[in-house]
């Protein structure tokens, strides 16, 4: 009996799996908007986001190119944004901050 009701359980699990749909994420492009000289750093961390960022993130950088603040994934481009500016402010007090890049879905 509780052979019975293993397979039972593993049968319904295996039909259920194959029932659901597969997760993609959407097509997306990053866009750079801004011409700063990137530090060494700068461009590592830029490297970084072009690698991680998904649909809805966004890179600040100072103006002087050294520091910056990066969001992933949020739910609207403006969240993401205002995350990213408010850690380039956290980290680099006493400079301005522009927006350097965002990731958004292809067909906005």
């Amino acid at each position: 009996m509780k052979r019975a009701l293993f397979l039972c359980a593993v049968t319904a699990s295996v039909v259920l799996a194959a029932c659901e749909a597969p997760v993609t994420e959407p097509a997306m492009q990053i866009e750079r908007l801004a011409s700063v000289n990137l530090s060494d750093e700068g461009q590592r961390k830029y490297q970084e986001f072009r690698e991680i960022a998904t649909v809805y993130s966004a890179m600040y950088v100072t103006t002087d190119g050294v520091g910056g603040g990066r969001a992933w994934g949020r739910l609207s481009l403006e969240e993401s944004k205002q995350l990213a500016l408010e850690q380039c402010r956290k980290f680099n007090s006493g400079r301005s901050c522009i927006l350097y890049a965002v990731a958004v879905p292809t067909n906005e």
